[in-house]
C-alpha cells in the first residue's frame, strides 16, 4: 500500500513539474490543465467504489463497532468476524464457509453484534463438549463476553468429516 501511495505522489509531482516546464518554454498550458482536470474527474468516478470501501474500512477500524472473534449479523448475513481489512470484512459462517462483505455495505446499515460466544458444539466434537475460548483475565470481562450467547449446535452431516486444524478432539 505504501509503495502505491509513493508512486502516485511521485507521478503527481512529475506531472506538475512537466506542466511548469512547458509553461517556461512558452507553450500554452491552459488546454493541458483542462485535459488533466477531465482525466482526474474520470479517475475519480472510476475509483468511487474503491475509495468508498477504503473510507468505510477506516471508519470500521477507528470506531470499532465489532472486533475480530465477535458474532455479527449485517445485510442479511451472519457469522464470526475473522478479519477486518481496509476494503472488506471476512465472516466465517457456522458451517465454516467464509463470507467476504465489502465495507461500504456495512457502514450505515443496521448491525446486530452478538458478541463473543463462549461455546460451540461442532458436528465432529463430542455431543456435550464445548470448545471454549482462552480464559479471560477478569470474571467481569468473561461474563460480558458471553452475555446473550448460548450453545450453538451445528447441523450434523451424514458422514463424519475430518476436523479442521486448530480444533480440539473429543
Amino acid at each position: 500500500m505504501r509503495k502505491l501511495i509513493v508512486r502516485v505522489v511521485r507521478m503527481v509531482v512529475l506531472l506538475f513539474a512537466v506542466v511548469v516546464a512547458l509553461d517556461k518554454f512558452g507553450f500554452q498550458i491552459a488546454p493541458l490543465v483542462a485535459g488533466i482536470g477531465v482525466a482526474g474527474l474520470g479517475i475519480g468516478f472510476a475509483l468511487q467504489g474503491v475509495l468508498g470501501n477504503m473510507v468505510a474500512g477506516l471508519t470500521i477500524i477507528f470506531t470499532k463497532p465489532f472486533r475480530v472473534g465477535e458474532y455479527i449479523e449485517i445485510v442479511g448475513v451472519h457469522g464470526d468476524v475473522a478479519a477486518i481489512e481496509l476494503f472488506s470484512t471476512t465472516l466465517v459462517h457456522t458451517d465454516r464457509s467464509r463470507i467476504i462483505v465489502p465495507n461500504r455495505k456495512i457502514v450505515g446499515e443496521i448491525l446486530h453484534n452478538f458478541g463473543t460466544c463462549a461455546s460451540y458444539i461442532w458436528p465432529w466434537s463430542s455431543p456435550m463438549r464445548p470448545i471454549s475460548p482462552a480464559p479471560s483475565r477478569s470474571p467481569a470481562r468473561s461474563s460480558r463476553r458471553t452475555a446473550g450467547c448460548s450453545t450453538i449446535r451445528l447441523p450434523s452431516s451424514g458422514s463424519r468429516r475430518s476436523r479442521p486444524r486448530g480444533f480440539a478432539s473429543a
